[in-house]
């Protein structure tokens, strides 16, 4: 499952990592997918639903996020939420060119359903469908200790970049998957005050604007997903108003269904919703 690799310009002149997978047969769409917080696009993440989408004969197009992966731009920093947003235009006007005005779908996981959702949401023309599994639209509920921490670093610090604290069990129940992931010097899971906030403030943005989501949606959540709360993913599917949408938990499932012991019925779900909405 060769990709073909070339170098996107994101807002700012970054070099945003790309990578592009057809099928043995005529591509009927191309599906753009989002990574999340902390990881990088393509294999091992997202593999399982690459193969699938091109068993059914989409084609796939991905990119590393800045400050992921093999991106340019310092990890866990985050200056502006035009920041992803023009990343994400950047990467979605490369695969409309290579589509040539056949149906594009967007796909987005944890953060990268987020800026996906966002994205969906202000420009929704030409996207035949947007697919999220477990999409950062909950802000957590900080502890008192971790509330002082964050004013205090929001005042004195607030582009200091540190690790999250999040663990590789939390994202998969394979013991394997937890195994790589401690190993993959590339799963980095870190931040700072400043990118915290301005997540916050867009989760807050979209959630107030819900109402407004338009596009057929797909959404998938673990049920027993320990990073984002699945209050989330339930409000947007059931806010939105979109005629052509589904929700779907997994039941006792964790954060990342694509590298746990449903990864195949999570991209066959997601694959075959986009196939048949080619």
């Amino acid at each position: 499952m060769g990709s073909t690799v070339t170098t996107l310009t994101g807002r700012g002149g970054i070099p945003l990592y790309r990578q592009s997978w057809r099928p043995d047969g005529e591509p009927r769409a191309c599906a753009l997918l989002v990574h999340g917080h902390g990881e990088y696009s393509g294999e091992p993440n997202f593999g399982a639903l690459i193969r699938a989408l091109l068993q059914r004969n989409v084609s796939v197009e991905a990119f590393d996020l800045r400050g992921h992966g093999r991106s340019g731009g310092p990890p866990g920093a985050l200056d502006d939420w035009a920041d992803y947003a023009g990343d994400l235009e950047a990467a979605r006007a490369a695969a409309e060119a290579g589509t040539k005005g056949g149906p594009l779908f967007l796909f987005g996981h944890s953060m990268g359903g987020l800026i996906a959702a966002d994205h969906a949401l202000a420009r929704p023309a030409g996207l035949r469908g947007v697919a999220l599994t477990g999409p950062l639209l909950v802000n957590p509920v900080l502890p008192l200790p971790l509330k002082i921490f964050e004013a205090v670093f929001g005042l004195l610090a607030p582009g200091w970049v540190i690790p999250t604290g999040k663990r590789p069990a939390d994202n998969t129940d394979l013991p394997a998957e937890i195994e790589r992931l401690k190993r993959d010097l590339a799963f980095a899971p870190c931040g700072s005050v400043r990118m915290k906030r301005i997540l916050d403030a867009r989760v807050d943005l979209l959630n107030a604007r819900a109402r407004e989501f338009s596009a057929p949606l797909l959404v998938l959540h673990g049920t027993a997903d320990r990073l984002v709360a699945i209050a989330g993913s339930r409000h947007l599917h059931a806010a939105a108003a979109s005629p052509d949408k589904r929700f779907s938990p997994y039941e006792g499932m964790p954060h990342h269904l694509l590298i746990s012991s449903c990864a195949e019925k999570a991209a066959a779900e997601l694959a075959q919703w986009m196939a048949e909405r080619a």
